[in-house]
């Protein structure tokens, strides 16, 4: 299938991701490749990282391009000085202006000091995302996070003072929690109120930790759902709720809407409609050799790329998909749907919105989708 009909989205916005690789220790349930911090090697980084945003965005196709959202994730950024983390914008702000740019920034409470957070409480729109994971104390040491729920709240409380928007991560069917410390969690949630909550099961996947029983981990996530939809929060994404008064985390929003984005950093990923691109990691990244692959997307390449972001979002229809994609899609995307309801992976042949069992099993989806669409190739 090659006749897909594809529309450009965000032409002239773009976010940036910048991606910081680097952790103090590994935590069980990231599956996301780290190297050991040090800070004569994340200064060589911040070094090599600088040199790859010139490289980038020195060039005609980017300058002065509009930017929405700078996203620092990790790893953990906050690991970074902050004369680095300002070394770092002031490169970007060689080649365009940020100044009404939301900054994300991912933080590892452990690592948040009072420094960062004022220097970040000086941009115009800084959004403080805490992986909080738990209020739990004992998951909290089972998790290998090595700080107390109550110090979480002393922080979220003075960052809530100091920046534009907080969020919170939040890892719901931990294997050591129960439905009892969920509800107590939630008097945590509800007493910080913060701007926006992402809620992350343990995916079924081979390099998490995950030893819960399925039934039991839909059936929290449920209730955790239900939660903070009783308290007034919005679910945008299928991992993701705001609470309707500051829209923030614009990258994510990016690409969940087929939107553009420039990945910077060992590992990142660049989207910019008809090119996909992956940054090397961090032994070639530093030698210079930033990019690792290069692919010009097709029509099916760009609209499985765009799809699989799409079913991460709480409004996909049938009716909707073919509206966007055309009717070359429609035999295709109904053997899907067939195929995702028999796993009981999505809620109807019309509402393909994801259950969350088919949450939980996202990376089984993502396969199955991408076999049925790219049968014609194999």
């Amino acid at each position: 299938m090659q006749n897909v009909t594809l529309r450009n989205t965000a032409e002239e916005t773009y976010s940036l991701y910048i991606h910081f690789p680097f952790c103090i220790r590994k935590c069980p349930f990231c599956p996301i490749k780290t190297v050991p911090y040090s800070a004569e090697s994340a200064s060589a980084y911040v070094t090599a990282l600088k040199s790859e945003i010139a490289w980038a965005l020195k060039s005609a196709k980017y300058r002065g391009v509009k930017v929405d959202c700078i996203h620092f994730g990790g790893g953990t950024p906050s690991l970074l000085k902050v004369s680095e983390l300002d070394s770092i914008l002031n490169m970007i702000r060689k080649f365009t202006d940020i100044e009404e740019s939301e900054v994300v920034f991912e933080v590892h409470p452990k690592f948040m000091t009072d420094g960062l957070l004022s220097y970040l409480s000086g941009l115009k729109y800084s959004t403080v995302n805490l992986g909080v994971q738990s209020f739990n104390d004992a998951v909290l040491c089972s998790m290998n996070r090595y700080y107390r729920k109550d110090d979480i709240l002393r922080m979220i409380e003075k960052a809530k003072c100091m920046v534009h928007a907080v969020g919170i991560d939040y890892i719901c069917g931990w294997s050591d929690s129960d439905l009892k410390d969920l509800e107590n969690d939630f008097i945590y949630i509800k007493q910080i109120k913060p701007d926006h909550i992402s809620q992350y099961p343990l995916y079924i996947h081979s390099t998490c930790i995950d030893d819960s029983n399925e039934i039991d981990k839909i059936k929290l996530n449920a209730v955790f759902e239900s939660f903070l939809t009783d308290m007034g929060y919005r679910r945008y994404s299928v991992f993701h709720y705001e609470n309707g008064e500051i829209i923030s985390h614009k990258y994510g929003r990016m690409q969940l809407n087929g939107g553009k984005w420039i990945g910077f950093g060992a590992g990142a990923y660049t989207y910019l409609g008809n090119i996909m691109r992956m940054n090397a990691h961090v032994p070639e990244y530093l030698k210079g050799n930033f990019v690792s692959m290069e692919d010009r997307l097709d029509d099916m390449g760009r609209f499985l790329w765009e799809f699989l972001f799409l079913l991460r979002t709480t409004s996909v229809s049938r009716e909707n998909i073919i509206r966007k994609y055309g009717r070359a899609i429609e035999s295709d995307l109904d053997s899907l749907i067939r195929k995702l309801l028999d796993y009981d992976y999505i809620k109807s042949m019309q509402d393909m919105n994801l259950t969350w069992k088919g949450i939980i099993h996202l990376n089984y989806v993502e396969q199955i989708v991408t076999s049925i669409f790219l049968k014609d190739d194999n």
